[in-house]
């Protein structure tokens, strides 16, 4: 499979696993089946925002959803995501942030728009089909988007999202927010309720808060004796008693550190369109291909679903041995239970 190929369906595939995401979460979409995963708010938005320039209808029901159901999102959650983004994304989340706010009477998305220091020097257009190729733009643009550097039609929203469901597994971090409010907390029990244990550190890493208010808010709900110091900086809850209060029925749902898995894919889906685009000698294409297979490897461990890229790779297998594990990566996110991850 050539490269452009390989990026033509990791981009179809990936499309067909954000449709699912947001579908549970209350957009106009039909629900192909349930996940056994906790959804990630802020990281799914923001992985959209650079996905969803390959599907124009995922894109701008992503803006109707938010302008329903935008007070789950922790802005301050999301702009620590976005300090790891790409210029690009930046932008985009700058532009997606004013539409937001244009239809939000608080205007809680105002501090978003003014995200990126300075907005791009050139115009581009926005959307293309999953080979890359930019689609054409049709009627009036989109000033938010221009003032961001990118050409595309006004938004229309059609007003079809739901409120967020909140008795599906999937949907727990919802639940608990409701409960807690944006703050950390939501997340701590979240992280404990799917682990044995946990220390502040680790938890900040997964949850991407800082150390001191998680610190904080575990020193507070031990206190409550919502959950228990165990000695040495370890932390449990009861379980069962969470699953009792919350109605969340077993299984509980898998906790993806998604993060770091959407990170992986946006690297991927980068190399794979630089990679197209750049004329290059084989030795150097495998060469890339060795770097970006370590990279996925540590990006991917421990993460919370199966690392197809733990096996080293060598020079005279770097491009072919591509293809597979990207398939067994997408196979991970597009079927009904994910494999025990084995790092």
């Amino acid at each position: 499979m050539s490269l452009n190929g390989l990026r033509s369906s990791l981009n179809e595939e990936l499309l067909r696993f954000l449709w699912r995401q947001w579908s549970q979460l209350g957009i106009a979409g039909d629900v192909e089946y349930r996940d056994s995963w906790i959804i990630d708010p802020e990281a799914v938005l923001l992985f959209t925002l650079e996905m969803g320039r390959c599907d124009p209808r995922l894109f701008d029901e992503v803006i109707d959803w938010t302008v329903r159901n935008g007070r789950w999102i922790s802005l301050q959650r999301l702009k620590n995501l976005a300090e790891h983004a790409n210029d690009e994304v930046k932008r985009t989340l700058a532009a997606f942030a004013s539409v937001v706010d244009s239809h939000d009477t608080k205007r809680r998305w105002r501090s978003v728009s003014h995200y990126p220091d300075q907005a791009a020097d050139h115009e581009t257009l926005f959307f293309m089909d999953v080979s890359g190729t930019p689609l054409p733009m049709i009627g009036e643009p989109d000033r938010d988007f221009v003032q961001m550097g990118f050409v595309r039609p006004q938004a229309v929203l059609r007003g079809l999202s739901v409120p967020v469901p909140m008795e599906p597994p999937t949907n727990l971090l919802f639940k608990l927010r409701s409960l807690f409010g944006l703050a950390p907390r939501a997340e701590i029990a979240a992280y404990l309720m799917t682990h044995s244990n946990g220390r502040a550190s680790v938890i900040s890493r997964s949850t991407v808060y800082s150390h001191p208010p998680v610190h904080d808010a575990l020193g507070e709900l031990t206190s409550s004796g919502l959950i228990y110091a165990q000695g040495r900086g370890l932390f449990t809850i009861d379980v069962e008693r969470w699953q009792r209060f919350l109605e969340v029925p077993s299984p509980l749902p898998v906790w993806v550190e998604w993060p770091r898995v959407f990170e992986a894919l946006s690297e991927l889906v980068r190399f794979l369109s630089e990679s197209d685009k750049m004329q290059m000698s084989e030795y150097l294409l495998r060469s890339r291909m060795l770097t970006l297979n370590e990279s996925l490897r540590d990006k991917l461990s421990n993460s919370g679903i199966a690392n197809p890229f733990l096996r080293p790779s060598n020079l005279d297998e770097a491009i072919e041995t591509l293809p597979d594990r990207v398939r067994q990566l997408m196979d991970q996110l597009n079927r009904e239970k994910i494999a025990t991850p084995g790092a």
